[in-house]
This record gives C-alpha cells, structure tokens and sequence, in this order.
C-alpha cells in the first residue's frame, strides 16, 4: 500500500505557535508514492487448533498459530536507517488446554513469541539520528488452573 494525495505543509520556526504572525514561509513535503510505516506489504497468518477427546471423557484442545510479516519500514527518513527498518519476521504462539470429563475444573498452559524474536513496533526521533525504538513483547508463557464450583 502506498499514500497518495498525502501532503504536509509547515509553516514558522519550529516549535512556533500556529499564528498569521509566526508564518513565515511554507514548506510542503510530498510523500506520494511513498509505502505506508509500519505497514509490512505481505502479513500471512497459518493456524492450527484440534481437540482430543479422551477415553476418560476429558479434552485436551492444542493450538498453534504462526505469523509472518515482510519487511517494512517504522518511518520514511532514509538517515535513520537501520533504527526505522524491521526486517522480514515471524513470530509464533502455542496452548494447550486440558478440561475434565466433568467440566469443573481446566488446567491450561502456553508460550508466546516461541522464537523470542524482537520485533520492532515504533521508531520515533527528534533528529536524524537513532531515537527510540519500541519492542514487541519477548517470548511469555504461562499456565492457568480453573476451576468452576
């Protein structure tokens, strides 16, 4: 995806209130035709989820899903490159639940992020240089007992 029709004019010195008085020259920057931020051309998604029913009457339901992204840029100034640039990724999930026959009680567990892979979320700098760069979330995993009364 690309903009088009995208235009941002700026007027003053910078940091200047917008007033008729701190006008002082306009400048427009064009960013037609440049790819979206933060928007990777190709996302494929795959997904696998099954249950399992035991001979005691109780299920065991797994799930695995994985998503890939291409490569995609956090902002359109080349001089902050390598810190705007996210390369091409994937980034997978895993659970597994056990409920009893009975219903009353669950016993679940899952990793997320397997590959502890840091994907870049948002880049932002006041310059031309490295900024501040927001990550995903590192590999969590977890357990969780329910149980209904």
């Amino acid at each position: 995806d690309y903009y088009y029709d995208y235009l941002i004019v700026t007027t003053g010195p910078p940091g200047s209130a917008f007033t008729r008085e701190n006008i002082v020259e306009a400048t427009t920057v064009s960013y037609n035709g440049k790819p979206m931020t933060m928007s990777p051309p190709w996302t494929v998604t795959a997904s696998y989820s099954h249950n399992f029913n035991l001979q005691n009457g109780g299920i065991i339901k797994v799930q695995l899903d994985t998503r890939y992204k291409s490569d995609y840029h956090l902002s359109w100034k080349n001089g902050q490159h390598p810190w705007n640039y996210q390369e091409a990724c994937h980034i997978s999930n895993f659970s597994a639940a056990y409920t009893h026959s009975n219903g009353n009680w669950t016993l679940s567990g899952y990793v997320k992020n397997i590959e502890n892979y840091a994907e870049k979320r948002m880049y932002m700098s006041p310059g031309g240089g490295a900024g501040i760069t927001t990550l995903g979330n590192p590999r969590t995993y977890g357990g969780v007992l329910s149980v209904n009364f």
